[in-house]
């Protein structure tokens, strides 16, 4: 767990979020602080996304990044969502205490250590990386701000805006979406901060199109998860599918056979690329 309850507030602040720091101590408003955190922050760090979902019972601050090794990207998120939370004591005093925090994965270190750095016993294995807000906490202003300094610090975000945008990139967010059910081309292109036709654009570029790519992950993903003995409905919903025949039918186009078949057939020992054997075309994109 990293030691980071006092990171945040004082002048660390300048060296760990420069810019998003200075957004954060001028924007007008708490949640408009955060919007603009999670606006630029996939410009600082490619491989990392953050959102702030509003629904009437929370405000939910979420955090991911794409990060490949596991025990890298676990660290990322815990020292990830304690600076989130010392910028939060930043902006609403440092009694504030979040509703729920969550991690998807497993806990790292001992209890305790996290009570400390965020108020309460986190969940742990969740669906999301989060922090979740009264809602009201949003609205609250922003003392001492400087309009000047925050369009200085937009400014210079934007102008680091990543050009570069690969199929590669786009895969590894749809897939850590699609298990929160939230695979749109809208999604995609929100967590990483473009418009849904940039997305489109560069995709084009590398002949492909986003329907294609979210057909590569969804028959990846239903090839690893079959493997694991997860029922078949299940299956079907983390790949997106609101009906399990939807499933059925791209099962049939990707393998040649049905999810029952594939479940037993991915069981088996493969001589060669498991995705790729028995497959059907894969220039075919989803229609369900």
């Amino acid at each position: 767990m990293p030691r980071l309850r006092n990171a945040v507030g004082t002048s660390a602040e300048h060296r760990i979020l420069g810019p998003v720091g200075v957004i954060l101590r001028n924007a007008a408003t708490v949640g408009e602080a955060v919007d603009s955190v999670c606006e630029f922050l996939h410009n600082i760090v490619l491989a990392d996304t953050a959102e702030l979902i509003r629904t009437p019972q929370a405000a939910v601050y979420s955090y991911d990044t794409a990060l490949r090794n596991e025990y890298d990207r676990h660290q990322m998120v815990e020292k990830s969502l304690a600076l989130a939370m010392n910028a939060f004591h930043t902006m609403l005093g440092a009694d504030f205490v979040p509703l729920r925090v969550t991690f998807q994965h497993r806990r790292l270190a001992p209890l305790k250590r996290y009570q400390e750095v965020f108020g309460r016993a986190p969940e742990f294995e969740a669906g999301i990386n989060s922090l979740h807000l009264p809602p009201h906490v949003l609205d609250r202003p922003i003392q001492d701000r400087d309009p000047a300094a925050l369009a200085l610090a937009e400014n210079y975000l934007t102008r680091i805006r990543p050009h570069l945008m690969t199929a590669e990139q786009v895969r590894e967010v749809v897939r850590r979406l699609l298990f929160i059910n939230r695979a749109s081309l809208n999604d995609v292109a929100r967590a990483m901060s473009v418009h849904p036709r940039a997305v489109q654009r560069r995709l084009a570029h590398e002949a492909t199109t986003y329907e294609q790519v979210l057909d590569d992950v969804r028959r990846a993903l239903a090839w690893e998860l079959s493997g694991t003995g997860v029922p078949v409905s299940r299956i079907a919903r983390a790949l997106g599918y609101s009906e399990q025949s939807s499933y059925t039918r791209a099962c049939r186009r990707w393998f040649g056979e049905s999810p029952r078949q594939l479940q037993t057939r991915s069981r088996q020992p493969q001589p060669d690329s498991p995705v790729q054997s028995g497959a059907m075309s894969q220039t075919e994109s989803a229609a369900d």
